[in-house]
């Protein structure tokens, strides 16, 4: 993997589910550790997803709530 994430956007993993239970994908950045919550409710199939670097290199935007905050719904698989 690149030492150096500058000029990327995303993140691509590649995968085949197989089961409906959710998993978390996480990096050690010079920021800490960060990692987002993936969950695919369709064992048995291939999923491609392209999921922004922003959740890795930025710390969360403010909104109303914590929930709000860290809880960021994120349609990206397929």
């Amino acid at each position: 993997m690149p030492t150096d994430w500058n000029g990327y956007n995303y993140v691509i993993i590649e995968m085949k589910v197989s089961t409906s239970q959710r998993f978390h994908l996480g990096f050690t950045t010079s920021h800490g550790y960060d990692e987002v919550r993936i969950h695919s409710y369709t064992p048995g199939q291939w999923n491609r997803l392209a999921i922004p670097i922003r959740f890795f290199s930025e710390p969360p935007a403010s909104a109303v709530d914590m929930a709000a905050t860290y809880n960021q719904h994120v349609t990206q698989g397929g």
